[in-house]
C-alpha cells in the first residue's frame, strides 16, 4: 500500500497508518513536510516508523519515479479529512493502474468508480455520503476495503487495475478535461446571454 502527499492532518496520513497497522499490510509513504505540519508529524506520525509496517521514502519529484512508485503498489490510500476539490493524486494512481481507497469526501465520488477502480468509504457514521460497497465507516471501513483488494483473485485484481487505467483514459486526459471545461464555460456564457 502507498500514500503520497504532504504530511498534514487534513490529508489523513495518520488514518492510513492506523489502517495499515490494523491490517498488517505494509504502507510506504512518499511525503514531504511543511514547517507548520511538524507538530502533527512529531505527535501523530513519526513514532509509527519504528514498527516496520510503515516506512517513509520522502518527497518524490521525478515523474518516472512517481509513476513507478504508484504503479508498483497494490493500492493507494486517500483517507482525506476535508472536501478535497479534485485530488490529482487519485488520478495519478489510477493512471498507473493502481486502485484507490478513499473517504467519500469532496471529489472522491466523482473520481473513483466504487468497486471498479477502488473503494469509496464513508468517513464516519455521522457523515454518510453514499451507499458504497464497503458498509463500515472510518478506519474500520478503510480496513475492510484494504482486505477486499488484498483478497481479490489475481484475475479480478488485474481487471480492477485495467479498469483504473481505462477510467483515467476515458475521463481525465488533458483533451477530455479541456473539452469538458469548454462545454461548461459555453453553458455558463449562454445562460448569461439570455
Amino acid at each position: 500500500m502507498v500514500w503520497m502527499g504532504r504530511i498534514n492532518y487534513t490529508k489523513g496520513v495518520d488514518l492510513g497508518i492506523e489502517a495499515a497497522e490494523k491490517t498488517k499490510h505494509k504502507l510506504v509513504l512518499a511525503s514531504y513536510l511543511d514547517h507548520g505540519d511538524i507538530p502533527y508529524y512529531k505527535t501523530e506520525i513519526e513514532s509509527h516508523f519504528a514498527n516496520k509496517i510503515v516506512s517513509n521514502i520522502g518527497e518524490m519529484k521525478n515523474k518516472k519515479t512517481k509513476s513507478k512508485f504508484l504503479g508498483n503498489a497494490k493500492l493507494f490510500l486517500f483517507p482525506i479529512r476535508w472536501d478535497e476539490p479534485f485530488g490529482i493524486v487519485m488520478i495519478e494512481a489510477m493512471a498507473t493502474g493502481t486502485p484507490v481507497i478513499a473517504y467519500a469526501l469532496g471529489s472522491v465520488p466523482e473520481v473513483i468508480k466504487d468497486g471498479q477502480t477502488g473503494f469509496i468509504v464513508n468517513a464516519s457514521s455521522d457523515d454518510i455520503r453514499g451507499n458504497w460497497i464497503v458498509k463500515k465507516t472510518g478506519v474500520q471501513g478503510l480496513c475492510e476495503a484494504v482486505e477486499r483488494i488484498y483478497s481479490l483473485p489475481q484475475d479480478k485484481y488485474l481487471e480492477m487495475r485495467k479498469a483504473c487505467r481505462s477510467h483515467v483514459e476515458k475521463h481525465f486526459t488533458v483533451d477530455t478535461m479541456v473539452d469538458k471545461y469548454i462545454k461548461v464555460f459555453e453553458e455558463v456564457i449562454s445562460k448569461h446571454k439570455k
